[in-house]
C-alpha cells in the first residue's frame, strides 16, 4: 500500500478532561501510530482541554497492515524528566474502510495504563483508495454493436427479408458465387436469371 492514493487522513483536533500531572501544569501533545508509522502534534500549554487543530497527518501503511488507529496523549516535561503518559485511545479502522472517501469526526475515550477512563480525544479520519483499484466497466455491449465480434441476430434478420432466396443467399454467401444453387423444394422451376441477379445482387 505504498501508492499514496491509497492512504488513512487523520487530523488530531483537540482534546478534555485530561488528569492532572504533578510539578506543575499539563502541556499536552498527541502521538498517532498506524502501522509502522507515527506522527504527532505541536505541545499545547498549561491546558487540559487543548486544541490543536493539526495539519492533516497522511498514513500509506493501511489496510495490509494495520487494523486500528493508537492515539497516545502525552505530557510534555519542560524539565529532564521524561514525558508522562496521560491516555491512550485504541480505534478501529473497519468503518474507515466499508465508507471509503467519508469523513468520520468522532470523541474517542482515553484510558490510561489501569484500563480508566481519564478523558477524550477528537479526531477526523478518512480513508481513500487509488482509482485505479475499481473493477473495470463491461465493454461486451460496445462490441456486440459493431466494435467487436459480428451481430449474427442482425443478419439473420437481412436474409429472412428475402423471402424464397435464402437457401440461393447462404450458398452465394459461404461457398462462393460457383457452388451449385439446389433446386426449389415441391417440382417447382428454377428461378428465371433475372431473378437470380436480384440475389446475387444483395451479396
Amino acid at each position: 500500500m505504498g501508492d499514496v492514493s491509497d492512504r488513512l487522513e487523520v487530523k488530531v483536533v483537540a482534546a478534555r478532561g485530561l488528569g492532572e500531572v504533578e510539578g506543575g501544569d499539563c502541556n499536552p501533545f498527541a502521538l498517532v501510530r498506524c502501522g509502522a508509522e507515527e506522527e504527532r502534534t505541536a505541545v499545547a500549554s498549561a491546558t487540559s482541554a487543548p486544541e490543536w487543530n493539526a495539519s492533516t497527518m497522511i498514513f500509506t501503511d493501511v489496510a495490509d497492515a494495520a487494523d486500528d488507529v493508537v492515539v497516545a496523549v502525552m505530557h510534555k516535561a519542560l524539565s529532564a524528566a521524561r514525558d508522562q503518559a496521560l491516555g491512550r485511545a485504541v480505534i478501529s479502522l473497519r468503518t474507515c474502510f466499508q465508507a471509503v472517501g467519508v469523513e468520520q469526526d468522532d470523541w474517542f475515550p482515553l484510558e490510561d495504563a489501569d484500563g480508566r477512563a481519564c478523558g477524550e480525544v477528537r479526531l477526523e479520519l478518512a480513508y481513500f483508495v487509488d482509482a485505479d483499484d475499481d473493477f473495470p466497466e463491461d465493454d461486451s455491449d460496445d462490441e456486440a454493436a459493431g466494435g467487436g465480434e459480428p451481430n449474427m441476430v442482425r443478419g439473420c434478420v437481412e436474409i429472412n427479408q428475402c423471402d424464397g432466396c435464402t437457401r440461393k443467399f447462404f450458398t452465394k454467401s459461404f461457398l462462393g458465387d460457383d457452388a451449385a444453387v439446389p433446386a426449389p423444394s415441391g417440382g417447382d422451376e428454377p428461378a428465371p436469371p433475372r431473378h437470380r441477379a436480384g440475389v446475387a445482387s444483395m451479396v
